[in-house]
């Protein structure tokens, strides 16, 4: 899975864990994990606006 912030700004909580992520920046995650995420940044005049993708290893493969 590829996430990618284009605006605002998340929390993502992994057991103790805390990773903060915003604007222009992505996480990879290569397996299932218990994640539990939230919009931290966000206004009624810049809404949170991110995108997920899942990897698929044989598509990464073809174009490498």
């Amino acid at each position: 899975m590829l996430a990618l912030v284009a605006r605002g700004a998340k929390h993502l909580c992994l057991g103790d864990r805390i990773f903060d992520y915003s604007t222009g920046q992505y996480l990879i995650v290569s397996v299932d994990l218990p994640l539990e995420a939230h919009v931290s940044e966000a206004t009624l005049e810049a809404p949170f606006l991110g995108m997920g993708f899942t990897l698929r290893a044989e598509a990464i493969e073809a174009v490498a």
